[in-house]
């Protein structure tokens, strides 16, 4: 976790105030890895690994889900500030000249339209979990 959030400060990807004040206990609880929580370990390493291009951004928007307010205005924030920071990481990762690059830009592009299509069911289950805390 200390190199993912060593990758959002070296690659100076937008993140939230409150993360960077988080706890390593907090962001590992949190940040574990692309995919959603219903997805077995197994497949979300596996995902993780072909998303690793952008695995700072990942954590990114996984701490935005565990934050939700169940808005969709806030998750569609939260869904463009994933593509807009994984776009920079790769950048920063990636000279121009290396095909890793846009191949990562490209696999990016998908995850978004994925996430746009299939994430409210977690936006909204982050809620919903937050406010059964709360009571």
């Amino acid at each position: 976790m200390l190199d993912i959030m060593q990758t959002i400060i070296d690659a100076q990807l937008c993140v939230p105030p409150d993360m960077t004040k988080a706890t390593l206990e907090d962001l590992c609880a949190i940040c574990n890895g692309i995919g959603a929580e219903w997805i077995p370990m197994s497949a979300r390493k596996k995902i993780t690994k072909a998303f690793n291009a952008a695995e700072a951004s990942a954590a990114i928007h996984d701490w935005l889900y565990e934050h939700s307010d169940g808005s969709r205005k806030s998750q569609e924030r939260a869904d463009k500030c994933f593509r807009a920071n994984a776009l920079t990481e790769i950048d920063w990762k990636y000279c121009w000249y290396n095909p890793i690059r846009y191949i990562s830009q490209r696999k990016i592009l998908v995850a978004y339209d994925a996430l746009r299509a299939f994430g409210r069911i977690a936006w909204l289950e982050a809620f919903v979990k937050k406010l059964n805390l709360e009571s």
